[in-house]
């Protein structure tokens, strides 16, 4: 099938949002799980608000090819894309303290009656170009800083071994280098992260259990390590400030910047944020290519692919 070029008309992503956000949808995905919708419905829809953000991000890429998702959670997105005759294939473990994940894919996979190999019960530790062949385009929405702590330079090497020679890493996530954390929308202890979780009471919590904080200059050493050279994309913090108005879902997790965001805005604050060099901003927006491809810098500052959009 043959890619649908409306793949990212806002309007007819949004409608897929919103049918996301169903009455029919929401009951039909209650009659399949076994949690208490009460449990999950925060993250549920945090979920369908990271599917619209992640299909803009997109945006700016052809989608030829073949393309890999890494960390799909209930896959939202693949199935977005799919539906419009992209290439595309997800992994996502259910074994890291998301498992529901998997109930909530089981049922949108059903509703929607899609293949069921789209997404693999797999981590990325686990990519093996003898098994999964190689990608065109690899991406992920907030989910490196989700790696294994131990595991990022060796999930990032598996990576590359399934990553076509001429083809692109593509990904977004905090850069906590900045005592942020847009998770739960709260600031952290400097130079002791970990001591917040702690502090605010979620320290056992699964999803506190699983970060990494991963910074910039990580993402820099691990490139070199294996290879690769990285771009980072200038203007991400501002681009988010600027979401609060543009994403409901966003705006509630986010009430702090909500309430700061027109004072900034009105003193041209928000403008100076785009400024500010990566490395001081979260989160992080990057690619990586191996050394010597051919690339070009777009007006974002982000390095490029011949098979990008142009």
């Amino acid at each position: 099938m043959p890619i649908n070029q409306d793949v990212f008309n806002e309007q007819k992503m949004k409608a897929f949002v919103n049918e996301l956000k169903s009455d029919a949808l929401i009951n039909y995905i209650k009659s399949r799980i076994t949690y208490q919708w009460d449990e999950i419905s925060k993250q549920y829809f945090s979920y369908v608000e990271e599917a619209l953000f992640g299909m803009r991000l997109l945006s700016k890429f052809s989608l030829e090819g073949r393309i890999l998702e890494v960390g799909s959670g209930p896959g939202m997105l693949v199935a977005w894309l799919h539906m419009n005759g992209v290439n595309i294939m997800g992994i996502e473990p259910s074994e890291l303290g998301f498992e529901f994940n998997l109930q909530l894919k089981n049922a949108i996979w059903d509703y929607y009656k899609l293949p069921p190999n789209l997404i693999l019960d797999l981590i990325a530790e686990d990519l093996d170009p003898a098994v999964h062949d190689k990608f065109d385009l690899i991406y992920s929405v907030n989910v490196i800083e989700h790696l294994p702590k131990d595991n990022i330079q060796l999930a990032f090497t598996k990576i590359k071994n399934v990553l076509a020679e001429d083809g692109m890493m593509y990904h977004h996530c905090p850069n906590y280098i900045i005592p942020f954390d847009p998770h739960y929308g709260f600031p952290l202890v400097p130079m002791f992260p970990q001591l917040t979780g702690k502090i605010k009471g979620v320290a056992n919590e699964n999803l506190w259990k699983s970060f990494n904080f991963i910074t910039l200059p990580q993402i820099k050493k691990v490139a070199s390590a294996i290879g690769m050279e990285v771009s980072f994309q200038h203007k991400a913090m501002k681009d988010s400030f600027v979401r609060l108005e543009e994403d409901k879902e966003f705006a509630e997790r986010h009430q702090t910047l909500v309430k700061i965001y027109p004072i900034l805005k009105k003193l041209g604050i928000i403008n100076i944020f785009g400024l500010i060099p990566p490395v001081l901003c979260t989160p992080m927006t990057y690619t990586l290519l191996r050394k010597g491809a051919s690339g070009s810098y777009d007006d974002k500052g982000l390095k490029i692919s011949v098979k990008q959009k142009k």
